[in-house]
């Protein structure tokens, strides 16, 4: 019980956006703290519950891929894998998997990803939390759009949002949603593009998912910029509003998209 506690408080710091916290709460958790491979501190976890124990690799797997550490990030997603695979815990094997194949894509190994992807596909007759194969759906149909496979791309996004609406996982639904989206519009299908958009930007605010909604106001703003739609500038005054509220964090990373889609383009600049 004790290990469940700490894991979901590194699940709520997360949540808070407090990636730093939660790694640096995970490593306090680690059983030993002695061994390295090449020069990097290996940390080992390990729970009275395996479901605990699991969680660390998966979540410490996690953190250290959105702060770049890519290498390290896949030695405690194998690690994990492993663990799954010998005590057959199979849904923990699908989340590693994906784990594991969205780091591949962040590293551009596509093909890898794709096989990670499938793998945890594969034990879905044997997975019981519906909401796993919506999260698997949805790293299938960015990998898909990468690849420029628009039409596999809807697919998966299109079974990720009836598995996180059939099992009202809403945060899932809305990235599905989104994802959507994003397709429609290299697909040209401008009369879905607005409906998911709108759908995502929904739910987003009616659940406080403030970093979602301020993705989704932002590409609906570019969205109606580049089709000549002068309601553009309502989303975008409202991303900005949004912005403003919740402080000046990642405006850097987003500069460069509004930059380069002011009010004096053309559509389709």
């Amino acid at each position: 019980m004790y290990d469940l506690i700490q894991v979901s408080k590194v699940i709520y710091l997360e949540k808070l956006n407090r990636f730093g916290d939660a790694q640096k709460f995970l490593e306090d958790l680690a059983v030993n703290k002695n061994n390295f491979i090449q020069d990097k501190e290996i940390y080992t976890f390990q729970s009275k519950s395996n479901e605990s124990t699991l969680n660390m690799y998966e979540m410490y797997s996690k953190l250290l891929a959105r702060n770049g550490s890519l290498s390290e990030a896949k030695v405690y997603a194998l690690k994990g894998i492993e663990i799954a695979r010998l005590d057959k815990m199979y849904e923990r094997s699908l989340e590693l998997w994906t784990t594991l194949g969205s780091i591949y894509i962040k590293q551009n190994k596509l093909n890898l990803a794709e096989c990670c992807f499938r793998t945890a596909l594969k034990l879905k007759d044997k997975v019981k939390r519906e909401y796993l194969l919506a999260y698997v759906y949805i790293q299938l149909g960015m990998l898909h759009d990468n690849l420029g496979d628009l039409k596999r791309s809807e697919k998966s996004f299109l079974n990720a949002r009836k598995y996180s609406k059939k099992t009202n996982d809403v945060y899932l639904e809305t990235q599905a949603l989104s994802g959507l989206g994003d397709c429609y519009i290299k697909l040209k299908k401008d009369d879905k593009v607005h409906q998911c958009f709108s759908e995502a930007l929904e739910l987003a605010e009616k659940h406080l998912f403030i970093d979602q909604k301020n993705k989704i106001l932002l590409k609906l703003a570019i969205y109606l910029k580049d089709i000549g739609d002068p309601t553009f500038t309502n989303y975008a005054l409202d991303f900005f509003h949004s912005y403003a509220k919740g402080g000046e964090k990642e405006m850097n990373n987003t500069h460069e998209q509004i930059k380069n889609h002011t009010v004096g383009d053309p559509p389709g600049s």
